[in-house]
Parts: structure tokens; C-alpha cells; sequence
């Protein structure tokens, strides 16, 4: 009987590791012939571990793919056919100042620095000024200038000034990086971190619809890396050959299975808290009062149940700092009809009424107003 045993189980070893071999020389075959498929390899970095196989697939080999395979086409990406948009050496890109453009039936206004603002820019000391770093949810892509949410945060009171200094896109780290060039040039009241649960995931990338900057801790510093950046035409040739040369990660099996427990998806919490750290002192060493919003997007806006990374890392940089904070999501959910998409109308007002609210709260606004009766 014992020996019965033993075969068996020494039959099922041997039957099992022919099946992980078959599994792994297939998945070897697949990957040496589709390597360049964007399909295969969304597929295949579900599958692998592998520390170079991650750093390509989980980070932005597909946003550079795609760059390349639209602008080697038709000379045309995200940059230049909208009209909204040209390269910056260290922000990636950036908005034009001084232009109207058409999308469908929506108009899109960028004053004369650049701003989402039917208003060009003019320093006024008698109106408190409150200066946004943020995303396309910020910035108001998909939404008519009407009803870009920080518009109708100016509308809501003539004593505010509202700098949009947003763009579609931008993760932690390019707000970061504006807000570090952009600060001196404002002197403002209010800096304002607005940011959806994806732009955490950003920091990760190198590379989105566009090349961009990266961050790096080391020691007490956090540095800048990947720029500068280059026009489009040198950008697409940059890209073009890093993909050509790039070696094929090899996946293993016991990275197939340890990938089981992991995801590749988040960055880590330490880097998020840096930037956001160094954001907020960059506001205090200018007597600027600091203030983290958190956007609800996607499925938050409706389903009381969602768990996401961002609002996770947001609600426990406000339970470890001293900051003033503002949660966007339960005012959502107290609403219905809300689409997950960037915000229209409907969205764009529960979010400047909320952030107006807050406003009126804050010490910063109150002292304001005290000097200025």
C-alpha cells in the first residue's frame, strides 16, 4: 500500500512538473513572438514578477508603444491635435497661453499664462488667491469652459482669484514639479493639491501620453529625473530606439506564482508622502496655507463599496500630518446620476461647492477677510 502511495504521488509530481514545463514553454513561445503586441503584453504583465518585466510593462511601455505607433503614423499625438498643448523640458507638457480651441461642441480657454480661465491673469493684492496643481479632472477636459469646476469656483465670489495651473494627464509628480517652478510667480493665499485616485499611480511612469519627469528620494532630497525633455520629433526618435533595443524580459515560473500575491499597479506609499510633504512645504516656507483634495472618479462617485489605492493614501496622509484636507466622495454619494467619466456640469458643481465651503473654513481665508474690511 505504502509503495502504492509513493508511486502515485511520485507519478502526479512528475505528471505536474511536465504541465508547469509545457505551461512555461509556452508562455516563452508566446512571448518571444508577440513581444511587440500591445494586446499580448497587456496580457503577459498580469503573469510575471520580474522586477525588468514589471519596470516595462507595469510602468509605460505601453503608453510609449501607443505614442509611437500614432505619431509614426500621422505625425499627430494627444500634443499637437488638439491645439491645447506643447512639450516642457521638465514637466513633460504643458498647456498653450492665449488660445480658444473647438472640440465637438465644447471650448476650451486658456488665458495669457496659460491657465483654464476666460479671464487673463493680473496680480491683485486685495483678492485672496488660491493656486491649483491638479489633473485633467482639474483642468476640466471633456467640459465646456462653463463648467470646468474651477471656473465656477471663481464665479462663486469676486474676492477669489483662481490659478488653474492644471494640466490633462499630470500625475503627483508633475504637480509637484509646476508647483516648485510655478509658486514664486503667484505669491498665493491657498495652494491647493486637487488629485484623483490614477495620479498616484503616476509617479510610477516615465512615460505617459507623453515623456515626462520622474521623482527619486535619496537621503533627505527628492531630485528630479528624465529631463530634460525634447521636442516631439526628437522625443518620438528617442523612443523609438530605446523600444528598438530593449532586451525581452524572460518570464518564470516562480514569478508566475508569487505574482498571484503582489500587484504591480501600486507605487510605494514612502514616495507619494515625500512629494506631497515637499508640496506642502514649499507652501509654508511662503506663509501659503495648504490644502489636499481628494476628487472622486470612476466607480466612487456611485459605489459606496469601491476601495481604490488613491483614497487609501489620502486619507492616511491626513491621519499622519496636520494638514487640512477635503474628501470630495461622500458628497458624491450622497447625489445619484453621476457618470464615472471627467466631470460635467453636474459633477463640476458638487465639487466647486464643496471646495468653496471649505474655503470659507480656513484660517487663511478668514484673515483675509479680516484685513480686508
Amino acid at each position: 500500500m505504502r509503495k502504492r502511495i509513493l508511486g502515485a504521488l511520485f507519478s502526479y509530481s512528475v505528471i505536474g512538473l511536465i504541465t508547469l514545463g509545457l505551461i512555461e514553454g509556452i508562455l516563452q513561445l508566446v512571448q518571444l513572438q508577440s513581444i511587440r503586441s500591445i494586446e499580448i503584453a497587456q496580457k503577459l504583465y498580469q503573469l510575471s514578477s520580474r522586477e525588468e518585466y514589471l519596470g516595462r510593462y507595469c510602468h509605460s511601455y505601453i503608453w510609449k508603444s501607443n505614442f509611437i505607433q500614432a505619431y509614426g503614423q500621422h505625425r499627430e499625438d494627444f500634443l499637437s491635435s488638439s491645439g491645447l498643448h506643447v512639450p516642457h523640458k521638465t514637466r513633460g507638457w504643458t498647456t498653450k497661453p492665449n488660445v480658444t480651441v473647438e472640440v465637438g461642441e465644447k471650448q476650451y480657454t486658456t488665458n495669457n499664462r496659460g491657465h483654464r480661465s476666460q479671464k487673463d491673469y493680473q496680480e491683485d493684492e486685495r483678492k485672496y488667491s488660491v493656486l491649483i496643481v491638479g489633473d485633467s479632472y482639474t483642468f476640466g477636459s471633456d467640459a465646456d469652459d462653463s463648467y470646468a469646476w474651477t471656473n465656477l469656483l471663481q464665479q462663486k465670489d469676486e474676492r477669489l482669484q483662481v490659478i488653474n495651473l492644471a494640466v490633462g494627464g499630470y500625475g503627483i509628480d508633475q504637480m509637484y514639479v509646476t508647483l516648485k517652478e510655478e509658486i514664486d510667480s503667484y505669491n498665493p493665499d491657498l495652494v491647493m493639491v486637487a488629485y484623483i485616485s490614477d495620479d498616484v499611480f503616476r509617479l510610477k511612469y516615465d512615460f505617459r501620453d507623453y515623456k515626462k519627469p520622474t521623482l527619486q528620494v535619496k537621503g533627505e532630497n527628492l531630485e528630479i529625473e528624465n529631463t530634460p525633455i525634447g521636442g516631439i520629433e526628437e522625443t518620438y526618435q528617442e523612443i523609438k530606439a530605446e523600444l528598438q533595443k530593449e532586451d525581452i524580459a524572460i518570464l518564470k515560473l516562480d514569478d508566475l506564482l508569487f505574482n498571484l500575491k503582489i500587484s504591480c499597479r501600486y507605487p510605494p506609499y514612502s514616495l507619494f508622502s515625500k512629494v506631497m510633504g515637499q508640496m506642502q512645504l514649499l507652501a509654508q516656507k511662503r506663509s501659503s496655507q495648504f490644502l489636499t483634495v481628494y476628487l472622486a472618479s470612476g466607480a466612487e462617485v456611485e459605489e459606496k463599496s469601491h476601495e481604490s489605492r488613491g483614497e487609501e493614501v489620502f486619507q492616511r496622509w491626513a491621519e499622519e500630518n496636520e494638514i487640512e484636507t477635503l474628501n470630495t466622495r461622500p458628497y458624491f454619494l450622497q447625489g445619484s446620476g453621476y457618470q464615472g467619466g471627467h466631470y460635467q456640469q453636474a459633477e463640476a458643481t458638487i465639487v466647486s461647492d464643496t471646495v468653496y465651503d471649505k474655503i470659507m473654513d480656513l484660517e487663511s481665508w478668514k484673515k483675509f477677510v479680516e484685513t480686508n474690511r
